[in-house]
C-alpha cells in the first residue's frame, strides 16, 4: 500500500497535559495498525511538537496535496468555556474552523473522534460548527450531552456516534509511564496545583491533609503544564502552609512532561484536582478522585462514567464527598471504571481506525 498522510488536529497551540495524551493515543493506534502512514500535527506550536521528541512534525506544503484523512482528535473545542466566550469563539474559528475550511477546499475528508461538543451561546458561530459536525464522517463525541448538542442543531441522529474520551486505557497509560517512578515514595495523596477553592473547601482539606501528613503519610503538589510552574515559583498554590509545615513529607512538583505526571497520579493513594484529564486519568488507573471542576465538561465526564461522588458540583455537596474521598484515601480502595466506559473506549478506537482505512482504499 502506497505511503499515506493523516493529519491530526486539535487543541495544540501550547502544552497541555490531557491534549498531549489525546494525540500520544491516537498517534500510536494508527502507527500500530498502519505503519506505512505518516502521522503529521499540521498545525501544532513548536513547544508542542517538542513535547513528542521528534517523533511527529508539522506539516509541509506537500503535505497538504497528499493528506488522505483529517482527524480532529479528542478535546472539548467544540463548546464554549464557562467564561471569556468572545475570545474563545474568535480562536476557535482561527484554530479550528479555518483550518477545517482549508481542508476541505482541498476535498480531504474529515473525521471528528472523541470531541466534546456544546454549548455555545453566540448565535453567529452555531452555523459554523454545524457545518464542521454536518461535513465530517464519522462524529463520535465524548458524552451524552455533546451528541444531544449535535442534534440540537439539526445534525442527523445516525451521523453521530456516542464514544468517550480516548485517555481511558489503562494499558496505554502505564505503556508510556514504563518505569518511571513516582515522585515521591511511599503513601500519598496527590494535590493538583490547578485547583480553585474556596477558603472554606481549603481549610476543610487542610485539616484532612494534616492528619495524613502527621500519620506517616505524605502529600505531593504537582502541576500538569509548565504555564502553572509560575505558581510554584511565586507561592501562589493553595495549601502552601503545608509545605512550610511538613517540609520533610509535602513536595511541590514542577512539569517535566505528561509521563512524570502519570506516574504521581498512578502512585498516589488518592487525587484532588479540577482539571478534567487528570481526574480522566486518576479515574481510568483506578485511584480514587476529588474533582472540584471549574468547567461543564468536567461534571459531564463523572456523570458519563457513572461516578458523580467523585465530583462537587454545588457548595451543600463538598463535605459529603470530601468525607467520600477521605475514606477511599484512608481504606487504600481502588476502583475499576464501568465496563460500558471500556466498550466506549474501544468503540471510539474501533471509529478511528476504521475512518484510517476508509481514507486509504
Amino acid at each position: 500500500m502506497r505511503k499515506g498522510c493523516v493529519f491530526l488536529h486539535g487543541s495544540y497551540y501550547s502544552r497541555n497535559f490531557g491534549d498531549y495524551l489525546l494525540f500520544r493515543i491516537i498517534l500510536d493506534a494508527i502507527r500500530s495498525e498502519f505503519p506505512d502512514v505518516d502521522v503529521v500535527l499540521p498545525f501544532a506550536s513548536k513547544e508542542v511538537l517538542t513535547e513528542f521528541r521528534g517523533e511527529v512534525r508539522a506539516a509541509t506544503l506537500r503535505d497538504f496535496f497528499r493528506a488522505e484523512l483529517f482527524v480532529f482528535g479528542g478535546g472539548g473545542y467544540l463548546g464554549e468555556p464557562p467564561k471569556a466566550i468572545l475570545r474563545w469563539s474568535i480562536n476557535f474559528l482561527r484554530r479550528h474552523y479555518l483550518p477545517f475550511f482549508l481542508i476541505r477546499i482541498l476535498r480531504v475528508p474529515v473525521a471528528i473522534i472523541g470531541a466534546g461538543a456544546g454549548p455555545i451561546s453566540s448565535f453567529w458561530l452555531t452555523p459554523f460548527v454545524r457545518h464542521m459536525l454536518s461535513k465530517s464522517i464519522p462524529v463520535i463525541l465524548r458524552d451524552k450531552e455533546s451528541v444531544d448538542f449535535a442534534r440540537s442543531l439539526g445534525i442527523h441522529p445516525d451521523r453521530i456516534g456516542l464514544g468517550t474520551d480516548l485517555a481511558q486505557s489503562p494499558a496505554f497509560l502505564k505503556r508510556i509511564t514504563g518505569a518511571i517512578q513516582p515522585y515521591l515514595l511511599g503513601d500519598y495523596v496527590g494535590i493538583h496545583i490547578g485547583l480553585n477553592l474556596t477558603g472554606e473547601c481549603e481549610e476543610a482539606i487542610e485539616i484532612e491533609l494534616r492528619k495524613i501528613c502527621t500519620g506517616g503519610g505524605s502529600v505531593v503538589l504537582f502541576v500538569d503544564s509548565p504555564g502553572h510552574d509560575v505558581a510554584i515559583d511565586t507561592g501562589r498554590y493553595p495549601f502552601r502552609q503545608l509545605v512550610l509545615d511538613f517540609p520533610s513529607v509535602v513536595s511541590l512538583c514542577k512539569y517535566s512532561d505528561a509521563e512524570e505526571v502519570i506516574a504521581i497520579i498512578q502512585h498516589s493513594l488518592g487525587v484532588i484536582t479540577g482539571k478534567l484529564h487528570v481526574g480522566i486519568v486518576a479515574c481510568t488507573l483506578g485511584v480514587p478522585v476529588l474533582s472540584i471542576p471549574v468547567h461543564h465538561k468536567t461534571e459531564r465526564y463523572y456523570r458519563h462514567i457513572g461516578m458523580t461522588d467523585s465530583c462537587v458540583t454545588s457548595a451543600d455537596q463538598f463535605e459529603r464527598k470530601m468525607e467520600f474521598f477521605f475514606d477511599k484515601v484512608h481504606g487504600k480502595v481502588r476502583t475499576i471504571l464501568p465496563s460500558h466506559v471500556d466498550e466506549a473506549h474501544q468503540k471510539t478506537l474501533n471509529s478511528l481506525i476504521k475512518a484510517v482505512r476508509s481514507a486509504r482504499q
